[in-house]
């Protein structure tokens, strides 16, 4: 579809994704390298597509894609409303041409760069519980293993851990801290160590990027010292969530309730 002035502008990106048939695909090629104005816009949206094709190629879920399909759809048909409206005043109709591809680009875009669900969402408490099990019957294996606080820290920044991860001396509370290791990768990795007390329970802290308040609904919910905790049971775990700037901490053990809790309350530091 061309304007009053021969441009055709919404045909480019049509001849871009080849979805244009003979002869219109020849006339519109042949027009966009002959008219400065609308090989700019061509070339402007081959820039766009250059710039997502830069972009991770991980699949959008189904209602994502229904959602840009209607979206562009939507621009589509108010392009040809304004162009109709704007037949006669060519200044605004290549006004409302630029306007509409960079809208349709935008959605795109939006779209595309969003992180899938399950990069934004912290572990649910079956998850960690899950952790602490594998721990506990010998599946998941410590890479570090000593009774040092900073070493376990040490090991953690070796392995690109990017965040403080506050591995404290709980002696006078009757624990020492095992060891540790890395679960998950990159933006998604996790700082686990492991505390056994003199009677022989085991807890699992677990330290990552995330936000609490996505987190489901918790069983109780605790104040001390200007923080909140977020109990959850998990069978015969407990554990216990709060937030330390932008990273979530979380204890998990098959001890005593209350006592996971203390060393949680203890453990947690304001930021």
């Amino acid at each position: 579809m061309s304007d009053v002035n021969g441009h055709v502008d919404l045909e480019l990106q049509d001849l871009l994704d080849d979805r244009l048939a003979e002869p219109r695909r020849t006339a519109v090629a042949q027009h966009a390298a002959a008219c400065a104005r609308c090989r700019a816009e061509l070339e402007a949206l081959k820039g766009a597509r250059d710039a997502m094709r830069g972009l991770p190629n991980e699949s959008a879920p189904a209602d994502v894609r229904a959602r840009v399909i209607a979206g562009l759809d939507a621009i589509d048909k108010g392009a040809r409303r304004e162009q109709a409206a704007t037949r006669h005043r060519p200044r605004a109709a290549r006004k409302v041409a630029g306007a509409l591809i960079l809208a349709a680009a935008a959605v795109a875009l939006f779209f595309v760069k969003r992180p899938p669900p399950s990069a934004e969402l912290p572990l649910t408490p079956s998850e960690i519980a899950a952790d602490f099990s594998a721990y506990a019957t010998g599946g998941l294996a410590l890479d570090v293993r000593t009774t040092e606080p900073a070493a376990v820290e040490a090991y953690f920044r070796q392995r690109g851990i990017g965040f403080p991860t506050r591995v404290f001396d709980l002696g006078m509370m009757g624990y020492s801290v095992v060891g540790g290791t890395v679960r998950g990768a990159q933006a998604r990795a996790r700082a686990l160590f492991v505390y056994r007390g003199s009677d022989g329970s085991e807890l699992a802290c677990q330290m990552y990027v995330g936000r609490v308040s996505q987190l489901p609904p918790a069983t109780e919910v605790r104040q001390h010292n200007g923080i909140e905790f977020h109990i959850y049971r998990a069978g015969s775990v407990t554990l216990v969530y709060w937030q330390e700037g932008d990273v979530i901490c979380v204890l998990a053990s098959d001890a005593r309730p209350e006592s996971v809790i203390d060393l949680a309350m203890a453990k947690a530091v304001k930021v």
